[in-house]
């Protein structure tokens, strides 16, 4: 298998790093009952699932808070915006959004 000569010798290519970190998104999104996130340099989108486990009061503190940054969308979708992000940025910034959506 060619992909095992590359976690032996500690050198993953930019392509595997980013295959492990959105798996990691993924897998975080999935125990929250989130459905699908889109995120691209301007901004992006959470879909909920009906049956997702994030508090509600949650979600109405972030869009009163920061009604610039993030906006519902119906009863099961968040738009959050972001400002000209690097693929690197929108990892980071995703990964701290569903931090905040599991408390």
């Amino acid at each position: 298998f060619p992909y095992t000569t590359l976690f032996r010798s500690g050198q993953q290519s930019e392509a595997v790093k980013n295959l492990l970190k959105v798996t990691k998104l993924k897998l975080s999104a999935e125990k929250l009952g989130i459905r699908k996130i889109d995120a691209g340099d301007q901004g992006g989108r959470i879909e909920f699932s009906s049956d997702t486990g994030i508090n509600p009061l949650t979600l109405v503190k972030m869009v009163q808070n920061q009604p610039q940054r993030y906006k519902l969308e119906g009863a099961d979708k968040l738009r959050f915006s972001l400002d000209n992000t690097k693929p690197e940025q929108r990892f980071q910034i995703v990964e701290k959004l569903l931090g905040e959506l599991a408390v």
